[in-house]
C-alpha cells in the first residue's frame, strides 16, 4: 500500500506505506522520503515504524518546513487497543530523527493520528474516535514546539459536536487557521457532515465558523 498518503514540500516528497516497512513486524508501516535534484527523484531514506504490530503507521503524513508528521491510527498502547499515535520527525543531519510522540489523553478506539497537519511549529492531530461528547464524537489536539520540545497546548471540539460526528476525520492548518472535518455530523441531515474553522489569537484557539454544504443530504 505504498502511496496510501502523500505530501510534498518543495523538492521533498514523503510517501506513506501503512502495510510495509523495515520494522520487526513488516506490516507495521513505514514512510519513504524522496528528494529531487536536477529533475530526478531519488529515495533519501525509509523510516520504519517505531512500534511493532499492524499500527497503520504511515496511513497519513504531513510535511512543512523540515518537519514530518506521521499518523498510526491503529496503534495499540497500554491504554488499550487502537488508541492511535502520531510522531514528529526532523532532519538535523543526514537522517530523519524522531523528535516527538503525541500520546496524551487517549483511550481504546480513539484512533489518534487518523489525520495530521503541520505548519511551522504547530502540529494538529485528529482523534475522530474520542469520546468527548459521546462515543466517536471526536477531538483535535494542537501541539506547539519550543526548541525541540513539543507540548500539548489545546484540545478542540466543535461547539455542537455530538456522539458519532467523528470530528477530526480530516484536518489542515495554515498559520493561525485550522479547519477540521466532521464527516458524520448531522448538519442539517443525518451524516451530512460539516467542517469547522478555528483561529488563533494571542495563543488561544476559538471557533470562527461552521461550514456545511448548500446541497447537503
Amino acid at each position: 500500500r505504498f502511496g496510501y498518503d502523500v505530501d510534498l514540500d518543495g523538492d521533498v516528497a514523503v510517501i506513506g506505506r501503512d502495510r510495509g516497512g523495515l520494522g520487526v513486524d513488516t506490516r507495521s508501516g513505514s514512510i519513504l522520503v524522496f528528494t529531487r535534484a536536477a529533475g530526478a527523484w531519488t529515495l533519501q531514506e525509509e523510516v520504519p515504524s517505531p512500534a511493532t504490530g499492524q499500527d497503520w503507521y504511515g496511513n497519513v503524513v504531513a510535511m512543512a518546513g523540515g518537519t514530518i508528521l506521521v499518523g498510526a491510527q491503529k496503534h495499540n498502547g497500554p491504554e488499550g487497543s487502537e488508541v492511535g499515535a502520531a510522531y514528529a520527525y526532523t532532519r538535523p543531519a543526514a537522517t530523519w530523527v524522531l523528535q516527538g510522540q503525541f500520546r496524551e489523553g487517549v483511550g481504546p478506539g480513539d484512533e489518534r493520528g487518523a489525520t495530521v497537519a503541520v505548519s511551522g511549529d504547530t502540529a494538529v492531530v485528529g482523534i475522530p474516535g474520542a469520546e468527548t461528547a459521546g462515543d466517536n464524537a471526536g477531538m483535535v489536539q494542537v501541539y506547539n514546539r519550543s526548541g525541540t520540545l513539543w507540548q500539548l497546548t489545546a484540545s478542540l471540539v466543535g461547539s455542537d459536536t455530538a456522539a458519532g460526528d467523528r470530528f477530526g476525520s480530516s484536518v489542515d492548518i495554515d498559520g493561525d487557521t485550522i479547519v477540521v472535518g466532521a464527516i458524520n455530523d448531522d448538519s442539517p441531515l443525518t451524516n451530512a457532515g460539516s467542517a469547522y474553522i478555528f483561529v488563533r489569537n494571542v495563543g488561544a484557539w476559538t471557533e470562527q465558523a461552521k461550514l456545511v454544504a448548500g446541497d447537503a443530504g
